[in-house]
């Protein structure tokens, strides 16, 4: 857990959390223009709740209220033969960005990643998305200049 002055707690998600993170989430993908089920919503909470090592959500708490999220994915490097991680689901209340919500959460993220021997966090972000880009920056995260591909792969794709 990490704690500040201004009574914002980070701190792992619980069961009792379900329709905060979930509500974030929903909120996330609105704001990328995707509609996804609240059904779908859930099992993704429910299945983390399942299997921490592979995917945890941390939630950033100001007065007893769920204000922001993050979640902590594990990946692995076969370069450096070692565990990284992927952050994603990053979403903070319009309300209290920029307002060091989302250096705690990384903060909180980076020191997981730490203990768990991970060699490497890595994010994904639209390139439209400057506010984001900026704090990546500032908080010492570099783009790569990859690009990302992505191939559906349900039964009814090719």
């Amino acid at each position: 857990m990490i704690a500040s002055g201004t009574g914002l707690l980070v701190r792992w998600f619980t069961r009792w959390d379900r329709e905060a993170v979930t509500t974030l989430l929903a909120a996330l993908a609105g704001q990328h223009g995707a509609q996804v089920q609240s059904e779908d919503l859930t099992r993704a909470f429910e299945y983390a709740l399942r299997v921490p090592d592979e995917v945890r959500f941390c939630v950033a708490v100001r007065d007893g209220k769920v204000i922001g999220q993050a979640s902590l994915h594990r990946a692995f490097s076969t370069w450096s033969a070692r565990p990284c991680g992927t952050i994603e689901d990053v979403y903070i209340l319009e309300q209290e960005r920029r307002s060091g919500v989302a250096t705690a959460i990384f903060d909180f993220l980076a020191a997981e990643a730490r203990r768990r021997g991970y060699c490497r966090l890595r994010l994904d972000v639209q390139a439209d998305n400057e506010p984001a880009r900026a704090f990546y920056d500032r908080y010492g995260l570099h783009d790569t200049s990859y690009v990302v591909y992505e191939l559906p792969v349900e039964e009814s794709a090719p």
